[in-house]
């Protein structure tokens, strides 16, 4: 046989290799070691406004997802949409299908605050 994809042959699917999974362990024990929480506090409350609104921006993303984008080429823009009737058992009965929501700087403190 000459060439060509050969049965069993190459990576794993899902596979790391040592690099990769070196650097996740490196991660995961300095995250251990640290105070995420008052990380997060004390650059909420750094005197660099570009650090709040990166910071805001970051839990806002987070916690109630990344606003939409319109995808477009030349001529009309393509908009998708996902509809199902009914809430999914995953969403949270009070919160509605394609609502919008805003946050304020001070639900953000309370989501880090824990109250």
């Amino acid at each position: 046989m000459n060439g060509g994809p050969r049965p069993g042959a190459g990576r794993k699917p899902g596979g790391r290799n040592r690099a990769q999974q070196k650097a996740i362990d490196v991660a995961g024990q300095v995250l251990q070691e640290i105070d995420a929480k008052e990380k997060w506090k004390a650059l909420l409350n750094c005197s660099e406004p570009k650090v709040i609104v990166d910071v805001m921006k970051y839990f806002t993303d987070r916690v109630y997802g990344r606003p939409q984008h319109m995808i477009g080429g030349n001529g009309t823009p393509v908009k998708i949409e996902f509809q199902w009737t009914g809430n999914p058992e995953w969403l949270k009965p009070q919160v509605q299908v394609n609502q919008q929501v805003i946050a304020s700087e001070e639900i953000i403190k309370n989501l880090i605050e824990g109250s």
